[in-house]
């Protein structure tokens, strides 16, 4: 059974495809808010410790995400 992964299981240096976005209506506005969409790339640059936040690049910046966020992000 193939399990479905989140942004926060994603390594250091790896580029991953957005396949869904969960959470409430409140969190996947925010998400969207920020340039995450279905079907976007994002790299991975660096996580802080305890996973939290992790530093990502997407559409041309850099941002940060809270676990939470990247728990509702999957790949």
């Amino acid at each position: 059974m193939l399990k479905i992964k989140s942004l926060k299981d994603a390594k250091i240096n790896e580029t991953v495809i957005v396949k869904k976005i969960t959470g409430d209506a409140n969190l996947k506005n925010r998400i969207m808010e920020l340039g995450i969409t279905k079907g976007i790339k994002i790299y991975v640059k660096n996580f802080a410790p305890m996973k939290s936040p992790i530093k990502v690049f997407v559409r041309g910046y850099n941002l940060c995400l809270g676990i939470n966020e990247a728990e509702n992000i999957k790949i």
